[in-house]
């Protein structure tokens, strides 16, 4: 308690009344005593621990504050509609991989699996919600607590990257801090914290990862993160294997900057480390029921990552995707990214109907996206590999850009969540650019006006497109 009243801000008492009075107004009041603790814990224990930290910048703390109160108001909501209105604690209301996940776990709990299982590739988020039945929780609003705690670790951990990766100087701890202000912005990532979801995981073991590996290459304690990276591959690989590539990726970008002898050796155990992650977790991926894989093609054909009535415009524009060839879909993969960019499009922004997910509406909140995302555009345009402005820092925006095309790649940008989880990586870069702003002449803003207007012309073209999808249907 000492801490928290040592920390002050404003910030902190709205946010907390804020919480508190969505939590009463939606929630029996019982219930609500004893959630509103967990979930201010959560928050309070973040920003104690980012007060503390060499880093810190009051943008950093806004941005865990902006963070807390979006995913609490729309946990808060979802709680609401999924355990009230159309369901109880007992049998929630959900949909999709949720359903799914609450169904499997407790199967798990019970130990029923069978064929008649719901089919989840990876095992470990079901899991780990049969631990919370397995203490005797069958609540909902505790495990996503969890994640919203998981939301704000990987927000100070985007700020302590963002240190490590920018470098000594005296623009480091502005960058950390706007870096996370620009992921507390990014709807489509906060969003994964306020549903049972396994994105929180895999977000956080990603930043958990690239924390650990910065660390073993600069030679600092390297026992203690060399636990810490075993740790978040061991997550990866049960929560989402297929990640683990770009960890790979991260790793070769990471030791290429200021190679020595001295990196031989910890670069081995870090590479054989990843690959005995990705053998268990591909090995590990379905429960017996058939090749998921394998039944997902089958079943869903050409069409495996265009489904529903706002995917038609995609179809129309890709036609069949995967029968392209390697070279086909390397060729047009700018294009790729661009859809990937701009989803969710206006027509999949509509209110939820009966049944949907509140946090549809915090998810296709997509128009905070394109903003966030001009500062990260504007360091590739006039930064990237530029004389002067970081080697780590340009080799970074490499691979993260890599990272960021790859789910591109392999759907035709069709689901732009599984590309979000690098967007707290790319901020960085954008904070890079927000905290040199102030030392740009005069003829550099105009560049920037000129490219911001462009920019934001090409994405109202595009809004409109997708708000009219007849000018694509035929």
């Amino acid at each position: 308690m000492k801490e928290i009243k040592k920390i002050g801000g404003w910030d902190i008492a709205i946010a907390s009344i804020i919480v508190m009075a969505t939590i009463v107004c939606n929630i029996p009041i019982m219930r609500a005593l004893c959630i509103s603790p967990l979930l201010l814990s959560a928050y309070f224990f973040c920003v104690v621990i980012y007060r503390k930290t060499a880093y810190y910048q009051p943008i950093g703390q806004l941005a865990l504050s902006i963070a807390f109160v979006m995913m609490s108001i729309f946990f808060t909501l979802n709680l609401f509609q999924s355990t009230i209105r159309l369901g109880s604690i007992d049998t929630p209301f959900l949909l999709h991989d949720a359903q799914s996940f609450y169904l499997l776990s407790h199967d798990i709990h019970n130990n029923e699996l069978s064929n008649h299982s719901p089919l989840v590739p990876y095992m470990g988020y079901p899991r780990f919600l049969s631990l919370w039945l397995s203490l005797g929780i069958n609540d909902i609003a505790y495990p996503i607590i969890f994640n919203i705690a998981l939301m704000l670790g990987s927000l100070l951990l985007v700020g302590k990257c963002a240190c490590m990766i920018s470098g000594n100087t005296v623009y480091t701890n502005k960058i950390s801090g706007y870096a996370m202000m620009l992921t507390a912005l990014v709807p489509g990532v906060m969003a994964s914290g306020t549903v049972l979801s396994k994105e929180p995981f895999i977000i956080f073991s990603i930043l958990l990862c690239t924390y650990a590996l910065l660390t073993i290459k600069q030679h600092r304690k390297p026992f203690i993160f060399y636990a810490l990276l075993i740790f978040s591959l061991c997550i990866l690989s049960l929560f989402r294997a297929t990640y683990l590539y770009i960890i790979l990726i991260f790793a070769i970008g990471i030791w290429i900057y200021k190679f020595t002898r001295q990196d031989i050796i910890p670069g081995i155990a870090v590479i054989i480390l990843i690959a005995v992650a990705i053998e268990y977790g591909v090995s590990h991926s379905s429960w017996g029921s058939g090749d998921y894989v394998g039944n997902y093609i089958k079943d869903n054909g050409h069409s495996m990552f265009f489904y529903g009535d706002s995917q038609k415009p995609l179809q129309q524009l890709l036609g069949d995707y995967n029968s392209y060839s390697v070279w086909k879909k390397l060729l047009i993969l700018p294009f790729t990214v661009a859809i990937q960019f701009m989803i969710p499009f206006p027509f999949e922004t509509a209110l939820p109907e009966y049944g949907q997910p509140i946090s549809n509406i915090y998810h296709r909140m997509s128009y905070l996206w394109y903003i966030a995302a001009l500062p990260i555009l504007l360091y590739y345009i006039l930064h990237w590999w530029r004389k002067g402005e970081g080697t780590m820092l340009s080799i970074w925006a490499l691979v993260t850009a890599i990272a960021y095309c790859i789910p591109a790649f392999i759907t035709g940008g069709a689901i732009s969540r599984y590309a979000f989880c690098f967007v707290p990586l790319l901020s960085i870069m954008g904070g890079y650019v927000l905290a040199h702003m102030h030392t740009y002449d005069k003829k550099r803003k105009q560049v920037i006006y000129m490219l911001s207007a462009t920019y934001f012309l090409l994405i109202g073209i595009a809004l409109y497109i997708g708000a009219n999808p007849s000018l694509i249907l035929h």
